[in-house]
């Protein structure tokens, strides 16, 4: 069991992260933008992030940049998720760091995967993680 944080600012999605990863015996932890999920990282043990992209204050990049600078958790798993299909979120994630990248909307399945890789010991540095979009999705 691990302990995620979720740094999301709607609600909605919040709840339905929040079920998902319960059914897979993992603690939750939210934070609804990135100053609160760094407030949240000095109160609370953390085994990964997930992050959306869109928020106020500051935005899904601006936190990964800030955990990839930092002198503890620079290595810790991050999973950057959005609802947008733009190829340069994508890029940008894997530009800054991302463990991983998910789309919504996604399935129990598919959170599972990616937290099953962000956990394995395949995965050696930031960047390098699995994504769920198709290989040839930002080829064009």
């Amino acid at each position: 069991m691990a302990t995620v944080l979720i740094v999301e600012d709607t609600h909605l999605n919040q709840m339905l992260m929040e079920v998902m990863l319960r059914r897979m015996n993992h603690q939750v932890i939210f934070a609804s933008d990135g100053f609160e999920a760094l407030e949240k990282l000095e109160k609370f043990p953390v085994d990964l992030i997930i992050s959306d992209i869109n928020m106020p204050n500051m935005n899904g990049f601006e936190l990964l940049e800030r955990i990839r600078n930092h002198a503890y958790y620079h290595n810790m798993p991050f999973v950057m998720m959005t609802a947008s299909t733009l190829q340069d979120n994508y890029r940008s994630a894997i530009d800054h760091g991302a463990t991983a990248f998910l789309n919504y909307p996604f399935s129990s399945f598919e959170l599972s995967e990616v937290l099953d890789e962000c956990f394995s010991a395949e995965i050696m540095e930031p960047g390098m993680g699995i994504f769920n979009v198709p290989l040839n999705y930002y080829s064009q």
